[in-house]
């Protein structure tokens, strides 16, 4: 199933890279036959100044129509194969640079998690197509200019939501957009974050039955009973892609066999050095609960196709607020 009306074609390599100025240009063109002031814009300048300058008052109005027109999501097929793309990490962009400047990326939390400053996630839909209603981006695939951007950054009970290696991946909660937009829905409760979370909602579906537990947990983390969120479709979505679930699912059982042995699981292409080592120093007690956890999203991702349904519930993710 891909998006109503979208289209499918073949590009060339040359023309498949698609930069942010090149979404907001693209934009700026679809969006000033109807609004000429979105003609006036200049995707190498700074947007948060033109659109003040262009707009005054109807500025936000403006973002909002940015944000939808730009926007690029996983599509629904991939979240009902891998609801969560890197269970194993976490964001805590404090890790990057630590005291007295070391580079402290990758080091593990105290359960064992990788801490990511979004690198991991950024990189993900490298080299996937994209799927759309507008013929212009059909095909394309991001490169330059793009920032992963989460739906939700704080929780109910104010926990960062991003600390959770059940959210922090959360297909629906993950947005790629033009860098020069994304601090837009930086401020928790802005309209511009507002809208990432409708079109989070665009997700709501029945999923197989052994990820249920895993996709039940995480929405009742990121809308409390009794909330209501009104669901909007995002227009562009990277292509699912079987391999892409598979090579994702061989790295979740990489990570988990590197926490359960880690003298016997240094493969050198997994992760970074500093994760590697880092999990050598962890108690076995909270390695093994974070493999056992990963091990078991792994299965249940493998069972989905068929719709499985495994005894009993799936291990939690532990540790770090999850």
């Amino acid at each position: 199933m891909t998006l109503a009306g979208a289209r499918v074609e073949r590009r060339s390599a040359g023309q498949k890279a698609l930069t942010g100025d090149d979404a907001l240009q693209i934009a700026f063109d679809a969006l000033s036959v109807d609004d000429l002031r979105f003609a006036q814009l200049d995707a190498s300048s700074s947007l948060a100044l033109q659109l003040r300058s262009v707009f005054g008052v109807e500025a936000e109005r403006a973002v909002l129509m940015l944000i939808h027109a730009t926007a690029v999501s996983f599509s629904v097929e991939q979240y009902r194969r891998l609801p969560v793309l890197r269970p194993y990490a976490i964001r805590d962009g404090r890790k990057r640079k630590g005291s007295g400047g070391s580079e402290l990326w990758g080091v593990p939390d105290e359960s064992g998690y990788f801490s990511d400053d979004n690198s991991l996630l950024k990189a993900l839909p490298k080299g996937m197509d994209i799927v759309s209603d507008d013929p212009r981006l059909v095909g394309r695939r991001v490169t330059t200019g793009w920032t992963c951007c989460h739906a939700w950054r704080s929780l109910s009970t104010g926990a960062q939501a991003s600390k959770r290696g059940l959210l922090n991946s959360f297909v629906p909660v993950v947005t790629w957009l033009p860098t020069s937009l994304a601090h837009f829905t930086d401020r928790e409760g802005s309209p511009a974050q507002g809208l990432l979370k409708e079109m989070a909602m665009s997700f709501v579906c029945a999923v197989p039955a052994p990820l249920i537990p895993y996709v039940d947990r995480a929405w009742s983390l990121l809308v409390p009973e009794g909330v209501e969120q009104s669901p909007v479709s995002p227009r562009h979505r990277f292509m699912f892609s079987e391999k892409f679930v598979s090579r994702r699912v061989q790295s979740i059982r990489e990570v988990a066999q590197l926490l359960e042995d880690p003298p016997r699981h240094q493969n050198p292409r997994l992760l970074n050095s500093r994760y590697r080592q880092g999990v050598l120093e962890l108690s076995g007690e909270r390695r093994h609960a974070l493999a056992a956890a990963l091990t078991g999203y792994a299965d249940a991702v493998v069972a989905a196709p068929s719709s499985a349904v495994r005894e009993g519930k799936s291990p939690p993710f532990p540790g770090s607020e999850s």
